[in-house]
């Protein structure tokens, strides 16, 4: 899953690039660049399954260590590309605001008993 959308949002940046002006921009609210990524990202995805279902009936390896294999790989793959995909890094990630909850500040009583 982490390969197929890694590859779905690579693969959607490049069809922003690639966009034809001829071809009608909405379909039904789906973009090209949208579909364009959704393929690829099925693509990924079977190629990653079809590489798990070799390594368990072929080489008869057991499903869970070529499971975990294959996950170790994808996130060490995606992460790798990652850095060669976007070259200017975010500043950060941002922060959420403080959650202040109005009964911690008072002392609560509890109703059952004392």
């Amino acid at each position: 899953m982490l390969t197929a959308a890694f590859v779905a949002v690579h693969r959607r940046s490049c069809g922003k690039r690639a966009r034809h002006r001829k071809l009608p921009r909405r379909i039904s609210g789906l973009t090209l660049p949208l579909v364009i990524g959704l393929a690829a990202a099925i693509a990924a995805g079977m190629l990653v399954a079809l590489l798990h279902a070799w390594l368990a009936v072929t080489l008869r390896i057991d499903q869970i260590i070529s499971g975990t294999i294959i996950n170790i790989g994808a996130a060490g793959f995606t992460g790798y590309m990652y850095s060669f995909d976007r070259v200017a890094s975010l500043v950060g990630a941002g922060s959420f605001s403080k959650l202040v909850v109005p009964l911690r500040s008072r002392e609560v009583r509890s109703s059952a008993g004392c």
